[in-house]
């Protein structure tokens, strides 16, 4: 069976690559010196200005404003500062960082070395492969057992759907998915719910830092409609929307 959803694959993409933009600033910096470009450039990374730069870009970016003025994110972004004033290499800052938001108040926080810049990395992203085991097919006497590890990688969407057609293709009594140990990701997501519709569903959408600074409740269905690219008519009060109290990629 086959769904679709609203924004359709390309917005969907696009809808992704803009966010993939923004978590990727907060959570890829690359950790090198910052200089004038007639100043000779220093070998040292400057750990306050790359701590100063993360935390600026996470008030600029936040999908909720209000949940970087509670206590619990104020004591993080302290110790993020306290880190950056002692940390003698690249190395330990980044697992210090790890360490610090191991208890966080929201999740999906992290920091590594940017390899590309984050334009590169959407576009790798659209058209990468694994190498396999993203989705794993088992059975339980009649009980199907899919246990889809990532969300990532075109593989991973070949395998889910190799694991549907086999389950199609003989009884199944039930089908159990496991998500214990997947970290996220985008486009595979697709693919495993759409074979258990029998009919298109309103995925939503995101709800964006700009409509939690204008407002104090969830939009409604009016508003959340006009927010989806591709349809005529509508206002757009604040870009995609959807959950009121996590955004998750």
């Amino acid at each position: 069976m086959n769904s679709q959803f609203p924004l359709g694959n390309d917005g969907f993409r696009m809808l992704y690559k803009t966010l993939l933009s923004f978590a990727i600033t907060i959570i890829a910096f690359e950790l090198v010196a910052v200089s004038h470009a007639d100043d000779p450039v220093n070998p040292n990374t400057n750990y306050p200005e790359v701590a100063t730069a993360i935390n600026e870009t996470m008030r600029a970016y936040h999908y909720d404003p209000a949940e970087l003025d509670t206590p619990a994110y104020k004591r993080i972004e302290a110790a993020i500062s306290e880190l950056a004033e002692v940390t003698t290499s690249d190395e330990a800052f980044i697992e210090g960082f790890q360490e610090i938001w191991k208890n966080g108040p929201f999740s999906h926080v992290a920091i590594s070395k940017a390899q590309q810049p984050a334009d590169a990395l959407a576009n790798y992203l659209d058209t990468m492969r694994i190498g396999g085991g993203g989705a794993v097919l088992a059975w339980q006497g009649d009980v199907a057992v899919l246990t889809v590890n990532t969300m990532m990688g075109l593989d991973t969407i070949e395998e889910i759907n190799a694991a549907y057609d086999q389950i199609a293709a003989r009884e199944t009594d039930a089908l159990i998915i496991d998500l214990r140990e997947n970290r996220g990701g985008a486009f595979a997501i697709r693919p495993l719910v759409s074979h258990l519709l029998t009919k298109p569903v309103d995925a939503g959408g995101f709800i964006s830092r700009r409509w939690n600074a204008e407002h104090r409740r969830g939009p409604n269905t009016t508003e959340l409609a006009g927010s989806i690219p591709g349809r005529a008519g509508r206002s757009r009060p604040s870009g995609p929307t959807f959950n009121t109290t996590r955004l998750s990629a």
